[in-house]
């Protein structure tokens, strides 16, 4: 929450073919134009630039150093 400040989170926790625990943990924005809607739609319309993710990942590190 403190990363990203999102307006609200979508967790989805899947172990499908192999024993495992994987999450997704999603960041949701009143402005996104899918609020409401489905995490995951037919079509993904929109992805982080490289730099937006290398970013992202930096924040990420630091508060999980913190």
């Amino acid at each position: 929450m403190r990363a990203v400040q999102p307006d609200h989170i979508n967790i989805a926790s899947l172990g499908n073919l192999m024993p495992h625990l994987h999450w997704h943990i999603i960041p949701r924005y009143r402005t996104d134009p899918r609020w409401g809607g489905p995490i995951w739609p037919e079509e993904i319309e929109h992805r982080l630039t490289t730099a937006d993710e290398d970013a992202l990942k930096d924040v990420l590190r630091q508060m999980l150093a913190d």
